[in-house]
């Protein structure tokens, strides 16, 4: 027995089609609109096949997320006709503002130091200044490598609650470089341990509850810059700290499409002696 049945893309612009049909088979495509349907594009015609993804075949463009598509599945036992599908998807994901809280709990601990005799004041920044190196000593965080590093069993199944979000799971690696930039080793030893002590003391207190905390660890690797042309004078001394942490990741895919939330019996018909049903649908 023949069978179209049509999914959407969550991307949007796309659609999938799981067919199943016996003999030559063809596949069309129309528009549906306030005029009626369409003409029928051929997208398909060959042996029998079980799946085809429709991303605006013939087309210039994806498939437009405003307009409602039907297919036509013709094989030797018939022709069947799918109801009309709107191509439309929201793809929300959900990014994680790892860099920025990192940034400020730094900006938070180096300020809340208390540097010993010796030791200067460090500012924390965001990026290497472009215009002229800032006063040393101070500190540059970036993330340097986002990596997926495991897939959870079962993640490509769809896990989809009451409002029919469907949200998939996996875990990552970030790579956190903090580099550490001083006119002296003195100050530059000491705020290099100074950030493995913050990063330390905040995987407990913010990652760990964040689900951030599968694996961590640190390296640090220092040195300096000289002059190479004037007898070797000495630049500046740096190092480059890396903070490794795995981490869960979310991708919430939210659907445009209505949901039924209520189904009301009210009673039978007093012609035909059928239920009287009323639905309630949230887009």
């Amino acid at each position: 027995m023949s069978s179209l049945k049509t999914t959407l893309i969550p991307t949007g612009g796309a659609v999938s089609l799981s067919i199943s049909a016996s003999g030559a088979t063809t596949l069309s495509r129309a528009v549906s609109g306030v005029s009626g349907l369409g003409a029928f594009t051929q997208l398909y015609s060959g042996p029998a096949i079980q799946y085809y993804l429709d991303v605006g075949d013939l087309l210039p463009a994806p498939l437009v997320a405003t307009d409602q598509y039907v297919y036509q599945l013709t094989d030797t036992s018939g022709t069947l006709t799918s109801s009309p599908i709107t191509p439309a998807c929201f793809l929300n994901l959900q990014i994680e503002p790892l860099l920025s809280i990192l940034i400020r709990l730094l900006q938070a601990g180096i300020n809340n130091l208390v540097p010993p005799t010796g030791i200067n004041k460090a500012q924390v920044i965001q990026a290497m200044p472009l215009g002229g190196l800032q006063p040393m000593p101070f500190i540059v965080c970036n993330l340097d490598l986002k990596q997926m590093s495991d897939i959870p069993i079962g993640q490509t199944a769809e896990q989809v609650d009451k409002d029919g979000n469907w949200t998939m799971t996996g875990f990552a690696r970030y790579i956190f470089r903090t580099s550490i930039l001083a006119t002296n080793s003195l100050d530059r030893d000491f705020y290099r341990d100074a950030v493995v002590g913050i990063f330390l003391s905040i995987i407990k207190s913010v990652f760990s509850p964040l689900g951030l905390d599968i694996r961590h660890n640190y390296q640090a690797s220092s040195g300096q810059v000289a002059n190479d042309t004037d007898a070797k004078a000495p630049g500046f001394y740096y190092c480059d700290v890396l903070t490794t942490f795995e981490g869960t990741f979310n991708t919430l895919i939210t659907p445009s499409y209505g949901l039924m939330n209520t189904i009301t019996f009210t009673g039978y018909s007093e012609t035909d002696n059928v239920p009287v049903i009323s639905t309630s649908v949230t887009v």
